[in-house]
């Protein structure tokens, strides 16, 4: 019932002659909402409006580390909410962002990566994703060299 509340807006709470208690109504929201009864809802001329979902802050402070190992980078963030995070999707780009590769997804803000092609540099992008497909805008690229 939570994210009914955090989705939805009361417009209008007059009725015909007559104001109904603001508490009241809220009440009898949950009540109908929480039987499932949205025909009910219908039926109490309340105006309900969706919200877009807002997107999140992107993850900042990317970091990619070498560690010296051959074909492994370390790649570190923080992120803005992490209690409002269920997932990173980590993509990489072989050709200087031109085309971005799906690459991994983690609830972590650390994480090493492994089996990268060796000599080469790469660029990685975050994005952090929370529930109701909210999504962050992707981080400002970062490169790493892969021994």
């Amino acid at each position: 019932m939570i994210l009914f509340y955090h989705f939805l807006t009361v417009k209008k709470f007059i009725f015909p002659k007559k104001h109904i208690d603001f508490r009241q109504k809220t009440i009898a929201f949950a009540v109908f909402f929480k039987k499932n009864a949205q025909k009910e809802l219908l039926n109490t001329q309340f105006e309900v409006s969706y919200k877009v979902p807002v997107e999140k802050e992107a993850p900042y402070q990317l970091q990619v580390i070498n560690k010296g190992v051959k074909g492994e980078l370390k790649l570190s963030f923080k992120l803005p909410d992490a209690a409002r995070v269920t997932n990173n999707s980590i993509e990489y780009s072989l050709d200087n962002g031109q085309n971005w590769n799906n690459g991994i997804y983690t609830s972590r803000s650390s994480i090493t990566l492994r089996d990268l092609p060796s000599r080469q540099s790469v660029l990685f992008r975050v994005r952090s994703m929370g529930t109701f497909e909210r999504k962050s805008p992707w981080t400002e690229a970062v490169e790493g060299f892969v021994l």
